[in-house]
């Protein structure tokens, strides 16, 4: 890999990762265009071939940490994967990856052990050997074999305060953080007491998120949530099936603004909330915060000052809790650790490396 390639590489990283909406290299604005790899960019300096400058805008004041954490293989949020300018057999600059890639008239081809795996989008695999998603394969029929990510994801719950009254996001918060909590361990999913874990830089004994089952001044109305990932979607019907209530679920992405909650997930590593360095970023988080204006300020103060990267502020990452809790605005729901699965008669299997990443291990290591 040249110096020209890691720095290139690493601008267009920052350019599509969520990270890039607070810190980008100088003048990125064709990074994305066509042919992108053979123009000249003013944030790009290469010294010599093992040697380059990039030269960053921000806001951020603790950016050399932010750079560090993003560029770490131990970030499985931000991190920016270098890029290959001229491989073989592809027309565009093509991401390195620990397997062989191969780019078909079907799609992503890799190659492992010698054996060719297809990596397809859900829609268009109907039967698929491999998958890290529940619900497009049939778990009943015994003929996969699953395993569990050692790096676990926050799920979070995100109100309307403009559509909800103090009390409305409270009720509804604990009513679903208790559908959560009730979840099997085979779902991957365990409850929460509060956003930072015994242990966790943030974590407060003090402050802790009260359960309820029950939502008492719904006056027969219908709720409106949005969702992220399938399986938050089975938890929240059967949910309010059970508690006879009724409820429309929105998939996320969604440009509609009138819903009263949204259920996120991000992924936590080595004690850095990742989830609370870029939340301000998701979508309809601002609008949603009109009546939470002291959660809005510490969100913001975590973006400006990265408490959640580096250095670990603990202050900071308790205020916001505290916020949160006193404002009803932003919720922890529980913890989620990826599940991967893979047909049992392969000769290898979906497995997850200790930093949380998906690969693939031979058949004799699939049972350790």
């Amino acid at each position: 890999l040249s110096a020209n390639e890691a720095a290139l590489g690493i601008a267009r990283g920052l350019h599509f990762r969520a990270l890039g909406q607070r810190v980008q290299v100088i003048n990125p604005d064709e990074i994305a265009t066509q042919d992108w790899e053979k123009k000249k960019y003013v944030g790009i300096e290469i010294i010599d071939p093992l040697t380059f400058k990039l030269k960053f805008i921000s806001k951020i004041k603790n950016l050399t940490g932010v750079i560090r954490e993003a560029l770490s293989t131990n970030s499985r949020h931000n991190r920016l994967w270098p890029v290959k300018l001229n491989p073989l057999n592809t027309k565009s600059p093509q991401v390195l990856a620990k397997f062989d890639q191969i780019l078909t008239n079907e799609g992503l081809g890799l190659t492992i052990n010698g054996k060719k795996v297809l990596v397809t989008s859900a829609t268009k695999c109907d039967d698929p050997d491999f998958s890290i998603s529940s619900d497009i394969i049939d778990l009943k029929s015994n003929a996969f074999a699953t395993r569990k990510s050692p790096i676990s994801s926050a799920v979070t719950i995100q109100t309307n305060t403009a559509k909800l009254s103090k009390l409305g996001r409270m009720e509804l918060i604990n009513f679903i953080r208790a559908a959560f909590s009730r979840q099997p361990p085979s779902s991957g999913i365990s409850p929460v007491s509060s956003f930072f874990e015994m242990g966790e830089n943030g974590f407060d004994d003090a402050l802790n998120w009260p359960n309820s089952t029950s939502i008492k001044n719904s006056n027969n109305r219908k709720f409106k949530i949005a969702y992220e990932l399938p399986i938050f979607k089975e938890i929240l019907e059967a949910a309010f099936k059970n508690a006879k209530l009724s409820v429309e679920l929105i998939e996320l992405p969604t440009s509609e603004l009138n819903f009263d909650a949204q259920v996120l997930s991000s992924g936590i590593q080595g004690g850095r909330h990742l989830i609370l360095q870029d939340i301000l970023q998701w979508p309809h988080v601002q609008e949603f915060m009109v009546y939470a204006p002291k959660t809005f300020l510490s969100l913001r103060e975590i973006a400006q000052r990265s408490a959640s990267t580096i250095p670990l502020d603990v202050k900071t990452l308790q205020n916001f809790e505290k916020c949160a809790l006193e404002e009803q605005s932003v919720a922890p729901i529980a913890r989620r650790n990826p599940l991967s699965f893979s047909k049992s008669n392969l000769p290898f299997c979906l497995d997850w490396t200790n930093k949380g990443e998906l690969t693939f291990l031979p058949k004799t290591k699939c049972n350790n």
